[in-house]
Order: C-alpha cells, then structure tokens, then sequence
C-alpha cells in the first residue's frame, strides 16, 4: 500500500512539474527588433510606413506607423529606456483589464511581454521587448492576419 502511494504521489508531481513548464512556456516572450529590420519585414508584408518621429509624450526617440490596404495597422515605438517602455506597456495593460471589467473589451489575455484584446469591432495586440514597443490592430476578422504579420516581423 505505501509503495502504491509512493509511486501515485511521485506521478502526480510528474505531472504537476511538466504541467508547469508547459504553462510557462506557453506565454513566450517578445523578441525586440530595430527599427531597420521592423521597416523592411513590415513592407514586405505590403504595408506603408510613415516615420511618426519622436515624442515626448510617450517617452519615444523612434516612431514607425504601418498600414495595409486591408486596414491594419501597426505601430512601432523605440522608447528613450527600458523603464519607459515597460511603464507605457504596463499603462496599456492596466487600461485594458479595465476595458475587460467595464465590458468594452470581450476577450483578454496578457502576460509580462503580450496583450491580446477582442471587442465586437476591434483586434488588438501589444508586445514589449527591452525597449520596444509594438501595437497591431485589425477587426475580429483579420485576428490571425494581424497574428500572422507579427510573426512575420519576428517579434513572437
């Protein structure tokens, strides 16, 4: 009876373990990208670009904005540190979980480096890497068009 415990107990902390890798690895984190690589992979994707310039107001010394004929849109942000970046990725964060409490937002999920939002007219995702930040949006719709691109750019 106490090796059958032993061994019941050995497999459920098995996997309980591998269960927690799994779910760890299961967020991944973004990859950061310059400016340079961001330019040329989005516009092979057939995107226009547009150099946004900087901003004092979100703390960014780089700005690229990115548009597709099908109406996505990305937007990405060099910020002036890395404490920046993760202070506006943080507010975004916090914005959304309460567009989800309010009930704008229909769908959420966010970890240390992702956000992903759903409501009935938008698709929104944001990553943060080091000092990057990257937003994509589309409709419900063009949600794995947008998941697609993001690939594309390397960023998850």
């Amino acid at each position: 009876m106490k090796t059958t415990l032993k061994k019941l107990a050995a497999i459920v902390l098995v996997s309980a373990t591998v269960l927690s890798l799994a779910a760890c690895s299961k967020g991944g984190s973004a990859k950061k990208v310059s400016k340079e690589d961001f330019v040329a992979k989005i516009e092979k994707e057939g995107f226009q670009t547009m150099d946004a310039g900087a901003s004092e107001e979100t703390d960014t010394k780089e700005n690229v904005i990115a548009f597709s004929e099908e109406g996505l849109m990305v937007s990405y942000s060099i910020h002036n540190s890395k404490e920046g970046a993760k202070k506006q990725f943080d507010e975004m964060k916090e914005s959304a979980e309460a567009s989800k409490k309010s009930g704008e937002i229909e769908k959420l999920s966010t970890s240390s480096s992702k956000i992903t939002a759903s409501s009935a007219e938008q698709y929104l995702v944001v990553v943060y890497a080091d000092d990057m930040t990257i937003a994509a949006m589309g409709t419900p719709d063009d949600s794995s068009k947008v998941d697609s691109v993001l690939k594309a750019i390397g960023v998850l």
